[in-house]
C-alpha cells in the first residue's frame, strides 16, 4: 500500500506529455509479457513429440499439423517444431532487448527532465529562501535525488508493471497446462515473498531515510571543503574534513549495502524451494505411476517436467526482479515526498522568462517612498521608513556599521526582495512583481566577490550568453571603460578567449573587480551597484579600480556601498545608515556639519 502511494506521488510530478510515453511503453510490455507465454507454450508440442513420436497420430492437433505441413517422417515433424520454437526463442529475446531499452530510455530521460523541472522551480524561489538553505542539500537533491528517483522509484515501477504482466500470461499458461501444481507453487511463492516483504519493508523504508540525509551530508561537507580549500590548507584541516565527510559516506555505504543485501534474499530462498519442488514432482509422479518401470515413468513426465522448468526460466527473473523492484520502490519514498514537495511548493514567478527583457531605464530619478523591511522569523528591522531620492547620473555613497542595513536596501534596490511596505519608484513609474525584471535589467552589479565562471574572459564580461551571440567589440568597449583591456590583450595568453578558472583564481582581486565593472558595462547598466566592491583589496588596488570606476561615463548612476570612507570621498551625496534609519543624506561638507556620526567616522578615518 505505501508503494502504491510512492507510484501515485511520482506519477503526479511527470507532466501530461511524460504520462502518454507511458503509456506507449505499457503497451511494449504488453506485447513482450504475451509474446513470452507464447515462447514458452511452444516448447510443449517440440518436447512432447521429443519423448514420444506416436502421439503425432495419437492427438487430432498434431496430425492436422502434420498433414497440413505435408511432413513425410516424424524426424521431420520434430525438427520443424524444434525450428519454430528456437525461432520464437530468439525473437521473444529479442523483444526483450527492445522492452529493456524502452524502460531504460523512459526511466533515465526522467532524470533529466525531472532534475530540469527541479533546477527550474529552485530558480523561481524568492531571494530570500536561498538566505536559509544549504545549497550542498539543494544540489544533492537536483544532482543525486533525481538520479534515485529514476533508479528507484520510476524505473522499478515499470519493471514491476513489465514483470505483473508476464506473470499473469505465464501463470494463466501453466495453470491450464498443470492446474495443481502450478496453483501449489504460485501459493507457495506468493506466501514466501509475502512474509520476506512485510517483515524487511519498514527496515527498507529506514534505511532509504539513511542514504537520503547521508548523501546531502556527503554533499554539504564536500562542497564547504572545496570552497573552502585555502583556509583549510593554511589552517591544516585536511584530515578534520575528511573526517567529516566519512561519517555520512560509511552511513550510506552500509545503508545501500543492506538495502542491496534485503533485495537478494528471496531469489536464494526461491531457488531453494523451487529445486526441492522439482525432485519432490519426480517423485512423487514416479512413485504415482504403478505398474511402470522407472525409466517409463520418467518419459512419461519429461514433457511436463521440461515445460515447467522452461516456464519457470521465465517465471524465476520476473519474481525475483518483481521484488527488487518493489525493495528499491520502497526505498524511494524520502526522496519521492521530498522532490514532490519542492516541485509543488508556491513559486514567486509562475514561470522564467526566455529572454532577458528589454531594461527599463533610469533616465531621470530614482526614489524610496517610505520603505521598511523586517527579515522572516526575525524581530530585527532590515529597513525602517526609508524614503530618499536620487538623481539620475548622481554618485551615491552608502555607509554604516554592521548590521545597519547596507545590504538590505541593496537587495531591495536589486529586486531581490520586496519590501513589506513602501515602493520603489523609477522615473515616476513604481517597480512591481510585473515590471521587476525590467529594472533589473537597468541594474549593474559589482560586489566585493564577483561571480566568475570557468570560461573565457570573453564570456564572463558577457556573463550568460552563448559564445556566438556575443558582440566582441561591445567587450572590448566595455573592457577599454573598465581599464582591463590592456592586460587581457597583452598578458593573457589567448587575450579574450583565456579561460580564467574556477572563480576566476588566475586572476587578482583588482582584475576580477575590473571584470565585474566591464561586465556591468556591457549590458549597458543605467545605474551601477557596487557592494563592498573593493573593501578585500590592498590601499593600491582599490585606488586603481577606484580611478577606473572615476572615469565611468558621467550618465551612469553609481551607488557605491563602502566601509572605508576614503572609497565615498568623490560621491555628490553620502547616505548614513544606523539600525535601518536613514540618520542623514547630505554631501560630505553638510554632513561632516550637521551629522555627529559621520564626524565621529570621518575623524577616525582620519578625515
Amino acid at each position: 500500500m505505501q508503494n502504491l502511494k510512492t507510484v501515485k506521488k511520482a506519477w503526479t510530478i511527470l507532466d501530461a506529455r511524460e504520462r502518454r510515453n507511458a503509456g506507449i511503453v505499457a503497451l511494449v510490455m504488453f506485447v513482450t509479457a504475451v509474446f513470452s507465454a507464447l515462447t514458452v507454450a511452444s516448447i510443449l508440442p517440440f518436447l512432447s513429440v521429443l519423448a514420444d513420436p506416436d502421439i503425432i497420430r495419437e492427438q487430432r492437433v498434431f496430425s492436422m499439423l502434420y498433414a497440413w505441413g505435408g511432413f513425410e517422417t516424424d524426424r521431420g515433424f520434430l525438427i520443424a517444431l524444434g525450428v519454430a520454437s528456437m525461432a520464437l526463442i530468439i525473437l521473444n529475446n529479442a523483444l526483450q532487448i527492445v522492452k529493456v531499452y524502452v524502460i531504460a530510455r523512459y526511466a533515465t530521460m526522467r532524470t533529466h527532465s525531472i532534475s530540469s523541472r527541479l533546477l527550474g522551480s529552485y530558480l523561481r524561489r524568492p531571494y530570500l529562501f536561498f538566505l536559509s538553505q544549504n545549497t550542498g542539500d539543494i544540489g544533492a537533491q537536483i544532482l543525486a535525488e533525481t538520479q534515485q528517483i529514476t533508479e528507484r522509484c520510476i524505473r522499478p515501477a515499470a519493471e514491476i508493471f513489465a514483470a505483473v504482466l508476464t506473470l499473469i500470461c505465464m501463470i494463466a499458461l501453466l495453470l491450464y497446462v498443470e492446474p495443481v501444481i502450478s496453483l501449489t507453487a504460485f501459493l507457495v511463492i506468493s506466501i514466501i515473498y509475502g512474509a520476506i516483504s512485510v517483515v524487511s519493508r519498514r527496515h527498507v523504508r529506514r534505511l532509504a531515510k539513511i542514504r537520503v540525509d547521508a548523501n546531502r551530508g556527503r554533499f554539504r561537507i564536500s562542497g564547504e571543503a572545496l570552497s573552502g580549500i585555502k583556509d583549510i590548507k593554511q589552517l591544516s584541516r585536511e584530515q578534520f574534513y575528511l573526517d567529516r565527510y566519512g561519517k555520512p559516506s560509511i552511513a550510506m555505504a552500509r545503508a545501500a549495502a543492506q538495502t542491496s543485501m534485503v533485495a537478494q534474499i528471496p531469489q536464494y530462498v526461491i531457488m531453494a524451494v523451487t529445486f526441492s519442488g522439482i525432485i519432490l514432482l519426480c517423485l512423487v509422479l514416479i512413485g504415482g505411476s504403478e505398474g511402470m518401470s522407472p525409466q517409463d515413468s520418467v518419459g512419461d513426465i519429461v514433457p511436463t517436467l521440461g515445460f515447467i522448468a522452461f516456464a519457470g526460466q521465465r517465471i524465476m527473473p520476473e519474481l525475483s526482479k518483481l521484488y527488487l523492484s518493489a525493495t528499491l520502490l520502497t526505498s524511494s519514498g524520502p526522496v519521492v515526498e521530498s522532490i514532490h514537495a519542492e516541485l509543488r511548493a508556491p513559486r514567486e514567478e509562475s514561470a522564467l522568462p526566455m529572454r532577458p527583457p528589454a531594461a527599463m531605464g533610469l533616465k531621470v530619478s530614482l526614489s524610496f517612498e517610505n520603505v521598511s523591511f523586517v527579515y522572516p522569523n526575525s524581530d530585527r528591522a532590515g529597513l525602517r521608513d526609508v524614503s530618499l531620492n536620487i538623481q539620475a547620473g548622481e554618485r551615491i555613497g552608502i555607509v554604516g556599521s554592521t548590521g545597519s542595513g547596507k545590504t538590505t536596501l541593496a537587495n531591495i534596490l536589486l529586486g531581490l526582495i520586496q519590501s513589506d511596505t513602501g515602493r520603489i519608484v523609477v522615473d515616476g513609474q513604481p517597480v512591481t512583481l510585473d515590471n521587476r525584471r525590467a529594472w533589473q535589467a537597468t541594474i549593474g552589479y559589482v560586489p566585493q566577490d564577483i561571480f566568475l565562471t570557468d570560461a573565457s574572459v570573453l564570456e564572463n564580461i558577457a556573463f550568460g550568453r552563448l559564445k556566438v551571440d556575443i558582440d566582441r567589440e561591445k567587450v572590448r568597449e566595455a573592457a577599454r571603460i573598465a581599464q582591463i583591456d590592456d592586460f587581457i590583450v597583452n598578458e593573457l595568453d589567448q587575450g579574450y578567449d583565456t579561460e580564467i578558472g574556477e572563480r576566476g583564481v588566475r586572476l587578482s582581486g583588482g582584475q576580477r573587480q575590473r571584470i565585474g565593472i566591464a561586465r556591468a558595462m556591457y549590458n549597458d547598466a543605467d545605474l551601477i551597484l557596487f557592494d563592498e566592491a573593493t573593501s578585500a583589496l590592498d590601499n593600491a588596488t582599490e585606488q586603481e579600480v577606484m580611478r577606473s570606476i572615476n572615469t565611468l561615463p558621467g550618465d551612469k548612476t553609481l551607488v557605491m556601498i563602502a566601509h572605508r570612507l576614503s572609497t565615498l570621498k568623490s560621491c555628490d551625496r553620502i547616505l548614513i545608515l544606523h539600525h535601518g534609519e536613514v540618520l542623514g543624506f547630505d554631501n560630505w561638507e553638510a554632513l561632516e556639519r550637521d551629522c555627529a556620526q559621520f564626524r565621529e567616522m570621518a575623524s577616525g578615518a582620519g578625515f
